[in-house]
């Protein structure tokens, strides 16, 4: 991990969004893009997400801290560029990676987001941020998860992967927390196949 994070206790939130890499994102897209276009895609992805996340931050009275958790370091500068944090990956997999960088957030509300959400909205990050006890935003299938609030970090065990939306509420239901589900088209359209380039303007 970066080195100069620390966790702490205090008021505030943090904001976590994954990314797997510049040139290794979309490896499903490798037959309807080439690899400059799939790099490009990236990268907007994560400027959008990134760019929501922030504008967000702004409006908010509490303070919101930006990470950026990759395995690629091309990422960190893209992260500065937006005043995030960058936490670099050494473990392989997003659950592994994850729980790696848990130990380095404060111990107050965290989001942790998908980065590829082309329609993400800053009302969407609010209401992330005002759940009470514990936020499940599951993909349009209902069965993957997009992001996950949580009080504390480290609270929830990770489960990103084949139906990891009723994992998530299961292992949110363990907690005793109030659980909420959060069903919003920003939260829930992420970017996945040849045809889901279509919905996006200039991609199709």
């Amino acid at each position: 991990m970066t080195t100069g994070i620390t966790a702490h206790t205090g008021s505030g939130a943090s904001i976590v969004i994954p990314v797997k890499g510049l040139a290794s994102g979309k490896s499903r897209l490798e037959a309807a893009l080439s690899q400059d276009q799939r790099e490009a895609l990236n990268r907007r992805l994560a400027d959008h997400t990134l760019e929501t996340a922030k504008e967000a931050a702004r409006k908010l009275s509490t303070d919101v801290t930006v990470y950026v958790l990759s395995p690629d370091p091309a990422f960190a500068p893209i992260a500065a560029s937006h005043d995030a944090l960058f936490l670099s990956q050494a473990s392989s997999g997003l659950n592994s990676g994850l729980e790696e960088a848990v130990p380095h957030l404060p111990d107050h509300r965290t989001i942790f987001l998908a980065v590829d959400l082309p329609e993400l909205t800053t009302e969407d990050i609010d209401q992330l941020l005002d759940v009470s006890g514990i936020g499940i935003a599951p993909d349009e299938a209902q069965t993957g998860t997009n992001a996950i609030s949580v009080p504390q970090p480290g609270i929830l065990t990770f489960h990103f992967g084949p139906q990891s939306a009723q994992l998530h509420i299961q292992s949110a239901e363990k907690t005793g927390l109030p659980v909420q589900v959060l069903r919003r088209p920003g939260l829930a359209f992420d970017l996945d196949t040849k045809e889901d380039l279509s919905r996006i303007q200039g991609w199709q």
